[in-house]
């Protein structure tokens, strides 16, 4: 499970949900929210996803590791080389990154970027697009 720490608020106003009641509480220093579940890399890797699937992986971003495309990665590629090619993290930070599977492309393109060179790689059937992953807050 991924959690995000928020500052804390004025009034915490109970809820029901799935079976679980919560109650009303005053003024607290802090709290959290909930991403979703996580898996690792490695995890991630050994796993097939069809299509169109969105996983949230924790990554650490590394500065080296196999990495094929730009934007747009083959499915065998470094999730950290990649995370540190898109901006998303720096080399030895760690975080939640959504990955979104796709369709394999027929090339993907070699480029330079934030200290890593992507290598350029013919057609593969699966691939992937890394973004940061959803954060937001329900203020009801």
């Amino acid at each position: 499970m991924a959690f995000r720490l928020l500052p804390g608020f004025e009034q915490y106003k109970g809820s029901v949900a799935n079976d679980v009641t919560t109650r009303d509480y005053g003024d607290w220093h802090g709290s959290y929210q909930l991403l979703g579940t996580c898996i690792r890399e490695r995890e991630f890797h050994e796993q097939e996803f069809e299509v169109g699937t969105r996983v949230n992986v924790f990554v650490v971003g590394r500065t080296t590791g196999d990495v094929w495309g730009t934007g747009t990665y083959s499915s065998d590629s470094s999730l950290g080389a990649a995370a540190v090619h898109a901006g998303l993290l720096v080399d030895r930070e760690g975080g939640v990154l959504e990955v979104e599977v796709l369709a394999g492309k027929i090339q993907y393109d070699s480029s330079t970027a934030n200290g890593v060179t992507s290598g350029k790689k013919g057609m593969t059937e699966c691939s992937w697009r890394l973004k940061a992953a959803p954060r937001t807050v329900n203020a009801d």
